[in-house]
């Protein structure tokens, strides 16, 4: 298993790099700022270092992309800059593009201030479903075509209005947002893409007060998709266990309780399902500090004996 580093645009991003050589990085990737990542690719093309792109785009009009909502306008727009992205990815020989599993409502975003509305009750679920499908097999062969991976993440439940402010507290009024169930993935597996299950948002899928019950259910569902699965999100969830996600440090005190979901022993559980697959991509996306949850998470990959701790 290749474990990553989160970066972004930011000059601290190449010190990070600098300080814990990662197997790749994942680049926080606005495809309307392209431009702003210039130095960031020249280091990576420089120094060797394999990269992955999590997309992120915003419409003209300031809504998230998505390309399964029904509305032609935002489709077209959102396919674009999805395509957009798999170019640049191409031209600089990254290793994938990750979207996110789409959500069947309209949502404003912003992501700088970090704040985000859904604008619509969801639309119809076969409409939506059908929609994202066919746009997936699309935008699966063009990656196909550029020699890039297209990865589908796990996504939860629910959105924060405003996630500039205390995770714990914007996590107890979740607004829901939608997303397509996860028997979505098995025809855009069919058509070419791949899996990346965010841990968290994945135990997000779910809302309910039994932490055993949102275990099994993260278990099960990463076993069913191990197979197609390219990419991993090292993230938990910590109560309520109301569909919201949450990022935080790998050594948040509750990560050795049963009240974190995964915690540690159950991540090393998880990781161990990946055994011998040097085709999968492994990272954790904490609000700060990553050379240190780089390092957090080096120990885990060892003890799940997928990767040996450097």
């Amino acid at each position: 298993m290749n474990l990553g580093l989160k970066v972004g645009f930011e000059p601290a991003s190449i010190e990070n790099i600098k300080d814990v050589h990662p197997d790749f990085v994942e680049v926080w990737f606005d495809v309307r700022r392209s431009g702003q990542y210039n130095n960031l690719f020249d280091f990576l093309k420089e120094n060797k270092t394999p990269a992955g792109l999590h997309f992120w785009g915003i419409t003209k009009d300031g809504c998230e992309a998505n390309i399964t909502y029904p509305d032609k306008t935002l489709n077209q727009e959102s396919f674009q800059l999805m395509q957009d992205t798999i170019d640049i990815a191409g031209r600089h020989n990254c290793i994938y593009v990750n979207i996110h599993l789409g959500t069947r409502t309209k949502i404003t975003m912003d992501l700088y201030n970090e704040k985000a509305n859904v604008l619509t009750e969801p639309a119809d679920l076969q409409t939506c479903q059908e929609t994202f499908v066919h746009n997936i097999g699309l935008l699966s062969q063009y990656a196909k075509d550029r020699n890039v991976i297209l990865t589908i993440e796990t996504i939860p439940q629910t959105i924060y209005s405003d996630w500039s402010k205390d995770p714990v507290l914007g996590r107890q009024n979740p607004i829901p947002s939608y997303p397509l169930p996860l028997s979505t993935y098995e025809p855009c597996i069919r058509s070419g893409a791949y899996v990346a299950n965010d841990f968290g948002h994945t135990v997000a899928l779910s809302i309910t007060e039994d932490p055993n019950f949102a275990w099994d259910t993260l278990f099960e569902t990463s076993k069913s998709l191990v197979q197609s699965t390219k990419l991993l999100h090292l993230g938990f969830i910590v109560p309520p266990y109301n569909g919201s996600d949450f990022h935080d440090q790998l050594d948040n005190p509750l990560m050795d309780t049963d009240k974190a979901i995964p915690n540690t022993k159950h991540m090393t559980e998880l990781l161990k399902l990946f055994q011998n697959r040097n085709d999968v991509y492994a990272l954790v996306e904490p609000q700060n500090d990553h050379p240190k949850n780089f390092r957090l998470a080096s120990k885990i990959l060892a003890d799940a004996g997928v990767r040996p701790i450097q």
